[in-house]
């Protein structure tokens, strides 16, 4: 189903769930969360582009020299995250 339009609205939701809960996420590392959840062994550049479509379509990013990264909401991208 991962790639079935009907899908769409459960796998933009997965994806807005790692970004918002995990903070800002490199696309690499987004795509191969949402890989691993629907049993992929490998995470190719048809279910990268999948997400990275969901991604931009909801999330600011910035580009990076290792990727593009999505920040949440409450972020603005270079903002200082605090650990603490």
């Amino acid at each position: 189903m991962f790639y079935e339009p009907s899908y769409d609205k459960v796998l933009r939701q997965m994806v807005e769930w790692v970004v918002t809960h995990e903070g800002t996420v490199l696309d690499a590392v987004l795509a191969r969360r949402n890989a691993r959840i629907h049993g992929f062994q490998r995470t190719g550049s048809r279910i990268q582009e999948r997400i990275e479509n969901f991604a931009q379509q909801l999330f600011k990013a910035t580009e990076e020299p290792g990727g593009t990264f999505y920040w949440p909401r409450e972020l603005e991208p270079y903002e200082e995250i605090s650990f603490l």
